[in-house]
């Protein structure tokens, strides 16, 4: 929505090949590479990165192994086809669980560490 960040209280940045840096209603546009981005970020007060986004920006993110651990919810569906969660190319690498939670519902969340 026009004025609001995706996530409030946090701040949110949308990459984008489309439209131009800058700040918007908000949120802002990152057209850079993964890794200056996460240079700047690392250089501001604050200490985690939360990354939610498509298979592509987080292959990018893994290929320059700017991830420390990965979230994901697994629903009680199987799809007949679809897009990869993680479109190669991407590293290979070892997971370390750290938390799974089931819910009533049949989710199931799982986090891991990379480690490798």
């Amino acid at each position: 929505m026009p004025g609001n960040a995706f996530y409030p209280g946090m701040k949110n940045y949308v990459f984008t090949t489309t439209k131009p840096s800058g700040i918007r209603d908000g949120v802002e546009y990152v057209c850079n590479g993964v890794e200056s981005f996460a240079d700047r970020i690392r250089s501001e007060p604050g200490k985690e990165i939360w990354l939610v986004g498509g298979g592509e920006l987080v292959r990018e993110f893994l290929q320059v192994q700017l991830v420390d651990e990965i979230g994901l919810t697994i629903h009680p569906r199987l799809l007949g086809g679809g897009v990869p969660l993680f479109p190669q190319p991407y590293p290979e690498m070892a997971l370390e669980l750290i938390r799974c939670e089931k819910y009533d519902t049949g989710l199931v969340q799982v986090l891991y560490r990379v480690i490798g």
